[in-house]
């Protein structure tokens, strides 16, 4: 969960509002745990590769999830339940690149490992 300590610290560094912090927290944890499990589903082939692989539950349990959290910051009802914002979509973007970058590292390593 690096990569969400290093968007809230980063936020919080910027004077970001507080319930901002905590969406840009919250995105950064869900995307890298949907990364985690792709990542972790094979230790020989690459997350892209079995992302791409046909598995209908994969794409649907991806699919919902991402659903879910827009449905969740961008719905106002859910968003006032959890106390969030609705950033601008650039700051999102960078939930998504920081959470790569953390797959990333761990494609780096489970290759590393693999060899």
């Amino acid at each position: 969960m690096t990569a969400a300590l290093v968007v809230l610290f980063a936020a919080r560094a910027i004077a970001l509002p507080e319930a901002e912090v905590r969406t840009l927290t919250f995105s950064t944890m869900v995307l890298t745990n949907l990364m985690l499990i792709v990542t972790n589903r094979s230790l020989t082939r690459s997350s892209v590769a079995e992302f791409l692989s046909p598995n209908p539950i994969l794409w649907a349990l991806v699919g919902g999830t991402v659903l879910l959290l827009l449905t969740v910051i961008y719905v106002p009802l859910p968003r006032e339940l959890f106390r969030l914002a609705t950033p601008p979509p650039a700051t999102l973007a960078a939930c998504a690149v920081v959470s790569t970058v953390a797959i990333t590292w761990m494609e780096i390593v489970k290759r590393m490992v693999r060899n």
